[in-house]
Order: structure tokens, then C-alpha cells, then sequence
């Protein structure tokens, strides 16, 4: 396969590829903390996106979880749990879902949420079933204008427009028009 990173620099993911990837990381990390082992080093690079397979590669082995303390232990686990989060919101983000789903995650989670907590918000956020209500796509297309700090001026117009579904180009503009 090729490396999460090499995937994230091609096309975008479609909602099921999504979907895929993510719950394969997720349960690869589920897998690791049930060996009493953290990952240490998730990132991009780390995992490997096959035809049929999602595989979290490179654990940098130092002890068993059991060796450490509890505080530390927890520290360790918490670091996992951040580093899988933010590679969640990659993926969502390059994605057809993009940015509003992708920040959804982020909004849903905090730094107390576990593994399982984790895993049900992305299948929550990533649920085409959800994302077919008209209403809740133009939500997520009119925050992501809203969103001060995207880009500006012809780059951020491009960027918006790659994200939008040409179907909602319209309603957006009417919205923006009527609440701006």
C-alpha cells in the first residue's frame, strides 16, 4: 500500500474511503492499547492505506504501559488519543465531508474523551445518512464562510468553492445575502 501522507496528496476521499481509513487507525491504535503498548509516533507516515487493509506501522516500543506509573501511563495514552484525533481531522478534511466535518470532530471531542468516545463521534460525523440533509450541508458550507481565521481574498474563494457541492452554491449565496 502507500503511506497515509501519499494518499492525503492525491484526490480526495470519498465519504466511504473516509470512513474506512479512520475506523482501520482506530481500531489499530484499540489494538495497541490492548497490548499494553502505546503507539508514541501517529502520524501520516505511520499508516499504511492498502486495497483492503488500514495498518498502523512504526510503534516506537520503550515499555509496557504497565511498567509506567498511572499518571504517566495516562499521559502517554492521552498523547495517543491527540495524535489520533488530529489524524482524523486530516482525513475528514481531505475528504468530500472537508473542513466543517473535519472541525465537527474537533468541537465534539475533548482532551478527556477516550478511545471509544473518539471512535463514535467520527462515525457520527462521517455518517452519509446525516450529511444528505440539504439543511444540515448548507449549515456546514455557511460556517465554513463564517470561519475568520480559513484564508483570504482569492485563494480563500477558491477554497471554498472546491468544498462546496455545486448544488449548494445558490442556497449559500441567498443565506449569506440574507443573514450578512
Amino acid at each position: 500500500g502507500k503511506t497515509l501522507d501519499e494518499c492525503l496528496a492525491g484526490s480526495k476521499f470519498s465519504i466511504t474511503e473516509v470512513r474506512r481509513i479512520g475506523l482501520g487507525v482506530i481500531d489499530g491504535l484499540a489494538h495497541i492499547h490492548s497490548q499494553g503498548l502505546e503507539h508514541g509516533d501517529l502520524h501520516e507516515r505511520n499508516v499504511i492505506v492498502g486495497d483492503g487493509t488500514i495498518k498502523v506501522i512504526d510503534i516506537l516500543y520503550r515499555d509496557s504501559l504497565a511498567a509506567l506509573s498511572p499518571s504517566s501511563r495516562a499521559a502517554r495514552l492521552r498523547r495517543d488519543l491527540t495524535s489520533l484525533r488530529l489524524l482524523l481531522q486530516q482525513v475528514i478534511f481531505h475528504s468530500e465531508l472537508g473542513a466543517p466535518q473535519a472541525a465537527e470532530l474537533n468541537h465534539r471531542l475533548d482532551s478527556g474523551s477516550r478511545l471509544s468516545d473518539i471512535k463514535t463521534v467520527f462515525l457520527e460525523v462521517t455518517d452519509a445518512a446525516n450529511l444528505t440533509d440539504a439543511g444540515k450541508a448548507l449549515d456546514n458550507a455557511y460556517a465554513r464562510v463564517l470561519d475568520v481565521g480559513f484564508v483570504e481574498g482569492d485563494e480563500y474563494a477558491s477554497a471554498l468553492s472546491t468544498e462546496t457541492g455545486t448544488g449548494l452554491i445558490a442556497a449559500l449565496v441567498e443565506r449569506i445575502i440574507t443573514e450578512r
